[in-house]
């Protein structure tokens, strides 16, 4: 990997990986809404908002890690993050799809946790932060946090399973306006990942003449 501040490669890396979520996405619509999978249908809004979470929280966080361009105190904040939300995960699908047990108000607990951990180890590296990109990169992921819980409060008092284990919000008409706002935070997210990978292309966030 190039040490260059400006590296198209970066680019591309990230592209391959929004094409690949969105292809992930796809087969994921097509098994929940057949009912080959637990947790009920998912509105194509509600799938999108997956999608990019799973892009910011995971794969964007990853690239970043890897990136050498990356400076060290920044490197290391993103591996915590990334460690924090790989075990979420394990520990997740395994409820929502083996065991059945997952509950909305777990989701809520890790996602007030995740903010308070990237608070504070944002605050105690920040004499070596010297990146505004992936600061704001960081508020961009804990906003993101904010909104599920959102999300998640109006599943708990809006979605019903009727016994059955419901997961998602699903394309019915008493539920448009948390879709029309989803929609909304969908097209803002796509405006925001434009902007941020052009700059993260560019190496905006390395200091000039350091390299790294």
């Amino acid at each position: 990997m190039s040490n260059c501040a400006s590296d198209s490669r970066a680019g591309r890396r990230l592209l391959s990986v929004v094409i690949l979520t969105g292809m992930a996405a796809f087969v994921f619509y097509v098994l929940q809404n057949g009912g080959g999978l637990e947790g009920g249908n998912i509105a194509l809004p509600k799938l999108l908002w997956l999608a990019y979470a799973i892009l910011f929280w995971f794969f964007l966080p990853a690239l970043i890690v890897l990136d050498v361009r990356t400076p060290a105190a920044w490197r290391r904040i993103y591996a915590i993050f990334l460690v924090n939300m790989l075990l979420r995960a394990v520990v997740e699908l395994f409820m929502m799809y083996v065991t059945t047990s997952w509950n909305p108000y777990y989701g809520i607990g890790h996602d007030l946790f995740t903010i308070l951990l990237l608070s504070i180890v944002v605050a105690t590296n920040g004499a070596q932060l010297r990146s505004g990109l992936l600061l704001i990169n960081v508020f961009a992921i804990v906003a993101m946090f904010a909104i599920e819980i959102g999300f998640v409060l109006y599943m708990l008092l809006e979605v019903s399973g009727s016994g059955e284990p419901v997961y998602f919000v699903p394309a019915e008409q008493r539920h448009a306006a948390v879709l029309q706002i989803t929609w909304l935070v969908n097209i803002l997210l796509t405006v925001y990942l434009y902007a941020f990978s052009r700059r993260w292309t560019r190496g905006e966030f390395v200091r000039p003449g350091s390299g790294a």
